[in-house]
């Protein structure tokens, strides 16, 4: 995925900090905790930890937390909400407008077997 992708995520979570002063407290308290907790645990900051995992592990620990949350579902929408990322996931958008999934995504998966085309479920059906 692009990083300008990611960088509109946190454009997003930038802008809704400066638009709310409850969301930008509540920003700034949580990664002031990210912060803490690996200097406590690294005696570093989180950014100069070169450990993958070890990042990970201090972002689960405030994971069901309100600012992680909030954070979380910026990304979720910043990237679902986004039809130049669509492509990249292999969604083609909404389908209401055109006749809705049955024709159009439904089957378009390549690691499942094709199955039997409408006019043979038709057929099974009626027979």
């Amino acid at each position: 995925m692009s990083i300008d992708v990611y960088q509109a995520i946190a454009d997003g979570v930038s802008a809704g900090a400066d638009a709310d002063e409850a969301n930008a407290t509540a920003l700034k308290a949580g990664l002031g905790e990210v912060v803490a907790q690996a200097q406590a645990l690294f005696g570093s900051s989180y950014v100069d930890i070169p450990d993958d995992d070890a990042r990970e592990g201090i972002l689960r620990t405030f994971q069901n937390e309100g600012f992680f949350q909030g954070v979380r579902w910026a990304a979720y929408f910043g990237i679902y909400n986004n039809p130049d990322v669509w492509l990249k996931f292999g969604y083609q958008g909404s389908s209401v407008e055109h006749g809705d999934y049955i024709d159009r995504g439904f089957s378009d998966i390549t690691f499942v077997p094709e199955g039997p085309t409408l006019e043979e479920r038709m057929a099974q059906v009626k027979g």
